[in-house]
């Protein structure tokens, strides 16, 4: 049986995590209170205590503090998430909780989050690809996706990981969007998943075929011909 104090971090590790935290927050508390483009690595260094060496060992350029940022606050709600799935949560709860946590973040670091969503659609697909390696959102909303499956909540021919990319990006989008940052994350996050989940139209509109030729080209000629235009 592998004991405690071997499975406890030794003293450099702890200083090298202890260094990297504290590049994190200086450069998080910098980019809330002036923006992060007009924070300098120089700023965050001197805050953090350390060299401009020293940054570079941890982070290979100054967008990647704030992906690493990320990276922390997803690792911590997906140990939420399995915590609720183990509860037994119902798939849509554990979902609905999942994305007002995000939205709540959102709204505390606003310009952390614009950072962090700007380096997830990168045009340079190696920074968009760490991007996404650190905050797999889609992996863990492919969990709860699957999850339902198995609970007979969720549609069993869905594709999880499909279906968690296309969840994950709509939660993303709606992180990013400054407009609804005034919104109650919990209600916001509940009708967002509302719409996801079981779409705009009501049932009756949902069951009634579409009216033959009925695409908005066609829609436009009959409005001009009924006007003789």
């Amino acid at each position: 049986m592998v004991s405690e104090e071997a499975l406890r971090p030794s003293l450099r590790e702890r200083k090298k995590r202890q260094t990297r935290d504290a590049i994190i927050e200086a450069a998080v508390q910098y980019a809330e209170a002036q923006g992060y483009d007009q924070t300098s690595i120089d700023t965050i260094s001197d805050a953090a205590e350390v060299s401009r060496g020293t940054f570079f060992n941890y982070f290979g350029y100054k967008e990647a503090v704030i992906v690493e940022w990320g990276r922390d606050r997803l690792a911590s709600l997906a140990t939420q998430v399995d915590g609720a799935i183990a509860a037994g949560f119902s798939a849509d709860e554990v979902l609905t909780r999942l994305w007002a946590a995000l939205r709540r973040i959102a709204t505390e670091n606003r310009a952390a989050i614009a950072v962090l969503v700007a380096e997830l659609f990168n045009a340079d697909l190696p920074r968009a690809t760490f991007a996404a390696n650190s905050f797999p959102l889609a992996e863990v909303v492919a969990r709860i996706i699957i999850y339902g499956q198995r609970q007979g909540q969720f549609r069993s021919d869905l594709d999880g990981t499909q279906a968690g990319q296309l969840f994950a990006n709509a939660i993303i989008a709606s992180m990013a969007l400054p407009i609804y940052a005034n919104a109650g994350a919990e209600a916001f996050a509940r009708q967002g998943l509302a719409v996801l989940l079981h779409g705009a139209l009501d049932s009756g509109e949902a069951n009634r075929p579409a009216e033959h030729g009925s695409s908005l080209t066609h829609s436009t000629h009959e409005q001009r011909r009924g006007t003789g235009t």
